[in-house]
């Protein structure tokens, strides 16, 4: 299924919280189809003008998209 982006082309772009919510999102989406536990996340909800960017956060989207990988593989 397709997803809106806020911003469609990310090279360049500096990481905000709305792309990490998108991200979100969008393996949520993906998890419920696949009729697959989402993992957690870290700062979930993030808090506008409060939650900062980390590397932390960047490396859990990575591990649910591979954890996601794995299940369709089976």
């Amino acid at each position: 299924m397709t997803f809106a982006w806020t911003d469609p082309q990310l090279l360049g772009v500096t990481a905000k919280r709305v792309h990490l919510e998108e991200l979100r999102l969008a393996l949520r989406q993906a998890y419920d189809a696949a009729a697959v536990a989402m993992p957690f996340f870290v700062d979930d909800p993030l808090t506008p003008g409060i939650t900062v960017i980390r590397t932390a956060h960047i490396q859990q989207l990575r591990d649910a998209v591979l954890m996601l990988e794995a299940v369709e593989e089976r």
